[in-house]
């Protein structure tokens, strides 16, 4: 019987695996609520962070959590590098406070590692070196080689107001490039700093979200050639796109770029369609009408429906349609696991 990692591998490769991986996008509000921990103390705390991921491996022991056990600090780690505060919520992810109040503000932008939240999370990813299980590792590939970051574009936009970002594209092209150049650059320091405690990077995941919002003209001037700068820097690893928007209009370029997984929330058909085997697909189960607010039954249906249009031949992986919903039930994350292994034991 193939492991977890050698069904991974296979569905990467398009050879189709004896059953689907399943895929968890493990961050702080679903881990936590899932449970019954309080998110408040999860950012900070890098031995509670740890026990309560590992406590949703042991829950879905048949899953595979992507990005796996890290120092998860939702969407602000990199935007903090440029010196934006961070707003701790209550029981919520952290946020940041934007940089950028006029686009002149631009040219005055600066790197401030030390005062960023980049040495906590690596300290981070060191006490879990130091105290994970080591099976852990063996049996699903994690922290060995991993690494995560927010995309340029997305770091981008967290620095100034996001109207003022879009009309910018717009209104100062140049200084947006030169704005998006500089975020390129800290997300490869970023990866970098990370991988100087993981090892070389064997599995890069980054969530950048605003493809979706640009035609796709502005995503091949804007987006495109700071994604591949960003992937190129690290030809060893696995790249995984995170993107659960409309991105249909820009599929044809994932593999230009340099994704090997896409995690997505469009038509499983017309992705795969347009992908022609290139870029191994990671969804589609809606992570609010289907995988938190529906029935096991529903999330059943659903799931078997997705694996029928997108798993033969291989280059799938079943997942939800982007981050895994707060709230999210138990019962709701087996009963896709169900799936996966009924549509194994049908082929």
């Amino acid at each position: 019987m193939a492991t977890k990692l050698e069904n991974f591998n296979n569905a990467l490769n398009f050879i189709e695996p004896e059953r689907v991986p399943f895929a968890i996008w493990n961050t702080g509000p679903f881990c936590t609520t899932i449970c019954g921990a309080d998110e408040k103390d999860y950012y900070l705390n890098a031995e509670f962070k740890l026990k309560i991921m590992l406590q949703v491996q042991d829950m879905f022991p048949d899953a595979i959590l992507i990005p796996g056990p890290w120092p998860d600090f939702g969407t602000v780690l990199e935007a903090s590098v440029f010196g934006s505060e961070i707003v701790w919520n209550e029981n919520a992810p952290p946020d940041n406070k934007p940089v950028i109040h006029g686009y002149s503000d631009i040219l005055k932008l600066g790197i401030n590692i030390g005062d960023s939240l980049l040495p906590i999370a690596l300290r981070q990813y060191e006490y879990m070196w130091k105290h994970m299980d080591r099976r852990y590792i063996d049996e699903n590939g994690y922290l060995d080689g991993i690494g995560f970051s927010m995309g340029p574009l997305e770091v981008a936009a967290a620095l100034m107001d996001f109207s003022q970002f879009l009309i910018g594209f717009y209104d100062e092209p140049e200084l947006m490039h030169k704005l998006i150049d500089m975020t390129t650059e800290a997300v490869i320091h970023v990866l970098h700093e990370q991988q100087k405690i993981n090892g070389p990077l064997k599995r890069l995941a980054m969530g950048d979200h605003l493809a979706h919002n640009l035609s796709s003209d502005m995503f091949m001037e804007f987006c495109f050639p700071y994604y591949k700068r960003v992937f190129d820097e690290f030809p060893g690893a696995i790249k995984i796109y995170h993107n659960e928007g409309n991105i249909l209009h820009i599929a044809e370029s994932i593999p230009d770029f340099g994704a090997n997984i896409v995690h997505y929330g469009v038509d499983t058909k017309k992705l795969k369609g347009i992908l022609k085997g290139k870029v191994t697909i990671m969804g589609n189960l809606d992570p609010i009408t289907v995988m938190c607010n529906g029935t096991p039954e529903l999330v059943y249906k659903k799931a078997m429906e997705c694996l029928m249009d997108g798993a033969e031949g291989g280059g799938m992986l079943l997942s939800s349609a982007g981050g895994m919903a707060p709230n999210t039930p138990a019962e709701n994350v087996r009963a896709a696991l169900r799936a996966t292994e009924d549509f194994a034991n049908s082929k």
